[in-house]
């Protein structure tokens, strides 16, 4: 997938890592090559010690639609996503990934002017991760739908990350949406409120 040229090498377990040290406010490319079959994962950029911040973006490449970049994603336990769906044209997909050793259920609502309409659940394995547009993750018709997903760690260390696209294949429109983080307090008040 990437030639390993220029300041790359390979380690012992197949991750790419630089041969030299990235410069304070420095950057570093990495391009796919192309070649081979299409693949579905993630990435995941390490850094040693903890005052070493790094930015970053993805650039993806819709053949026939154009191409997105989407930010390093933010570890969650509860965020929401904008959402919105007209059958034949736009269309909502979020990736989700598990960022923890243990298998993680997420809850995943669909919402409605801040109404839950639909509840799903999302079983991640460790490190794992998957993708689906909101037409296959619900069963509630959004042939013509605006609203949020919103999805969320069950109490305990588990995050997550996440990233969301919106897709308009008659008008070649291929758009990153935010998956906006949601606090622990709105978390601990619902729950709260759930259980008077």
């Amino acid at each position: 997938m990437v030639d390993v040229t220029g300041n790359l090498e390979t380690t012992e377990f197949g991750a790419l890592t630089l041969q030299s040290e990235l410069p304070s406010l420095g950057e570093a490319t990495i391009s796919t090559n192309g070649m081979g079959d299409l693949m579905t994962g993630s990435v995941k950029v390490v850094t040693e010690g903890l005052d070493s911040p790094i930015g970053g973006v993805l650039r993806f490449d819709a053949p026939g639609l154009g191409v997105a970049g989407v930010g390093a994603s933010q570890a969650v336990r509860d965020a929401i996503i904008p959402v919105r769906r007209q059958m034949g044209s736009i269309d909502t997909g979020a990736a989700l990934r598990n960022l923890s050793e243990s298998e993680l259920t997420l809850t995943c609502r669909l919402m409605m002017g801040g109404e839950m309409v639909e509840m799903q659940t999302v079983t991640l394995l460790a490190n794992g991760q998957t993708a689906m547009f909101i037409s296959e993750l619900f069963e509630h018709d959004t042939s013509d739908f605006t609203g949020s997903m919103r999805c969320t760690a069950p109490a305990g260390e588990q995050e997550f990350t996440g990233v969301a696209v919106e897709l308009d294949a008659n008008n070649g429109i291929f758009t990153t949406l935010p998956v906006v983080p949601l606090d622990a307090d709105m978390m601990s008040r619902e729950e709260m409120d759930s259980d008077e």
